[in-house]
């Protein structure tokens, strides 16, 4: 719509329909300006209660929807705005998984009508913004003498993926599931599909799982306030602090963002950006994070920009990682290094080390290692036969930071896949042996590392 001024009211002015319909959409869009204006995603929807009995039926049709369309028309059902269901049973014969249903309404046009009389004929299928319905208004001081007028509805339907969008503007409100086995035949809303929407109220779903990180903050944040009383907290000034600054961060978030999902007019978009500030405070205390894990606000895509910060919210609320090892030394046994392994051996590490301390030259040390002919790492029952490999094992230049270093300790990774025999019979036997020369290993010491993440809090 646009508007080059207001009309100039004059004594002797000549009325005409013109000047009313012209003083009526200049208020109109004054009004959508103002919204644009205040709000930097200024559509959407406000809130959707979709029929149930309906959809059950092949059918969609919502019993109340507010919503305000990219034109900044606002649509209001049934208030304002007449919006006919939509059967889907025939668009499912042809679609193949799940249906987006979307809500349109004709543009205004400055070269044609705009308006068509109800007669009751399916107007809704010509494209004219507005349905003119007659019905009878009081005189609101007395509440009597009732007169017949004419009113505008928004002249407002249902589309169907394919359906055709010229001339209207499109907003999408749902998507349509068909059953499967037993349900064949029936219809569900997907719950996790989430619309553009003006304000939080338009999607249960997207509240919903907000209300669930800011849950989860709190709960952290009481488990974390427990931890550091002074009679169970144990660690260093440094973690302390740590702890310290991840508190006050989860204290902060959890309470304003269920302030916020309470609130009844608040935008994603203000909700995105309280998030993006608790992600701010929490990834700087993990410097592990990628900062680029997290998207852009995305105001047609709300779902999938919304879940991925959730997802990372969740990552940086658990704290740093600590590494903690279990050391397991290898005993002489006759003539094998031999180390027998426990439950909590083969369950709780994520990684195996083979730490080996000897005089050796480092290039030397590598090259006897990994050539696996002189020096094997085996079951005790495999042990014996000369042609067997044994586990393999590689140099670890880099390893984990939580592991001791020391002149002369050399770590070689121990590779633990399931699919590795050697390894799947090490396990099952619960013990493993150092096959090789008495003199290769006459001054070498060997223990296993096994390295465990604990997340903080």
């Amino acid at each position: 719509m646009t508007i080059q001024g207001d009309v100039h009211w004059q004594e002797g002015l000549f009325l005409q329909p013109q000047h009313l319909q012209w003083m009526q959409r200049s208020l109109a869009t004054k009004t959508s300006a103002e919204r644009r204006l205040s709000r930097p995603y200024p559509f959407g929807v406000i809130e959707a209660e979709m029929s149930a009995d309906q959809l059950a039926n092949g059918f969609v049709g919502f019993s109340k929807l507010r919503a305000v369309m990219p034109s900044g028309v606002m649509v209001d059902v049934p208030r304002t705005t007449d919006l006919p269901v939509v059967s889907i049973k025939k668009a499912f014969e042809a679609a193949r998984g799940s249906l987006l249903v979307s809500l349109a309404v004709p543009l205004w046009s400055e070269v044609s009508g705009n308006a068509v009389v109800d007669t009751g004929n399916e107007e809704w299928q010509v494209k004219r913004i507005y349905k003119v319905v007659e019905t009878e208004a009081t005189d609101e001081n007395t509440g009597e003498n009732a007169q017949p007028i004419n009113v505008r509805r928004i002249n407002a339907r249902l589309i169907l993926e394919g359906d055709d969008t010229a001339d209207m503007e499109v907003l999408p409100l749902a998507r349509i599931k068909p059953g499967i086995g037993g349900d064949a035949g029936l219809y569900s809303q997907d719950s996790s599909f989430v619309p553009p929407c003006l304000t939080l109220t338009g999607s249960s779903f997207l509240r919903d799982e907000l209300v669930g990180i800011a849950n989860a903050a709190q709960a952290m944040s009481s488990n974390l306030h427990l931890q550091l009383a002074p009679s169970a907290f144990r660690g260093s000034e440094h973690e302390r602090l740590l702890h310290v600054l991840r508190l006050r961060s989860l204290n902060s978030f959890g309470a304003r963002l269920l302030s916020l999902v309470d609130a009844p007019a608040v935008t994603p978009h203000d909700v995105y950006l309280e998030m993006l500030s608790a992600w701010g405070e929490l990834s700087a205390l993990r410097p592990d994070l990628d900062p680029l894990d997290v998207p852009s606000y995305d105001h047609e895509q709300l779902g999938t920009c919304f879940l991925a910060l959730i997802k990372a919210l969740r990552e940086a609320m658990k704290g740093s990682v600590r590494h903690r090892f279990i050391r397991a030394e290898f005993q002489l046994e006759g003539e094998l290094l031999t180390l027998a392994l426990t439950d909590e051996h083969l369950t709780a590490p994520t990684d195996y080390f083979l730490g080996l301390s000897t005089r050796l030259d480092p290039a030397e040390l590598v090259s006897f290692v990994e050539r696996g002919d002189r020096f094997k790492l085996m079951a005790p029952t495999t042990s014996k036969g000369k042609a067997v490999l044994g586990a393999q094992l590689a140099i670890e230049h880099a390893p984990p930071p939580s592991l001791p270093l020391q002149a002369g300790l050399h770590y070689f990774r121990i590779r633990h896949s399931e699919k590795d025999r050697m390894w799947q019979a090490i396990a099952k036997e619960k013990a493993m042996v150092i096959v090789a020369a008495q003199e290769d290993v006459a001054d070498m010491s060997a223990s296993l590392y096994m390295t465990v993440d604990d997340a903080e809090g």
